[in-house]
């Protein structure tokens, strides 16, 4: 699988990208979906100012992780394989039966919620716990593709066009 990142317009292959369970599927009477994204570049506008509490130790100093300062305010390589994904214009279509508005603000608005909703799902596994899951999968897949066998990761969608 292929796509182009919606932010940066960069190709991402399905291992190094952020792929909607939707992607390239015709959903009803919407386009089908193109939902790709550059794991830094999924992330919230700046619409809403979220509160992001960082961790700290027990004497009150901020520990300093891996992650640094992007924990929970990006997606990561492989998020997408562990939680369901359906990238914010999906969720929105579900909720809201058509597409968004780009000058209402209520309709961008529920996009940076929606984004915010799917990170902190994203981020209920450690960094660590999403890598080796990531490495299986790729490991898993390339065993398969040396056999010629069918794939052994499970369709990521569609999702039904529903809430």
């Amino acid at each position: 699988m292929k796509g182009r990142c919606v932010k940066c317009k960069v190709w991402k292959q399905a291992a190094d990208g952020l792929f909607c369970g939707n992607y390239c599927w015709q959903r009803g009477p919407v386009a089908p979906c193109q939902g790709v994204w550059c794991p830094k570049c999924f992330r919230n506008e700046g619409i809403v100012d979220w509160f992001v509490r960082k961790e700290v130790n027990e004497d009150g100093n901020a520990l300093v992780t891996k992650d640094g300062d992007l924990r929970y305010l990006v997606a990561r390589k492989g998020d997408h394989l562990i939680t369901p994904f359906q990238c914010p214009l999906c969720h929105f279509r579900n909720i809201q039966a058509r597409d968004p508005v780009s000058f209402i603000a209520a309709d961008e608005e529920a996009l940076d919620f929606i984004i915010r909703a799917v990170l902190d799902s994203f981020w209920s596994r450690e960094s660590s716990t999403v890598e080796s899951n990531l490495r299986a999968a790729v490991r898993g897949e390339r065993a398969m593709d040396r056999f010629s066998f069918p794939s052994l990761t499970p369709a990521m969608g569609p999702f039904p066009l529903r809430d």
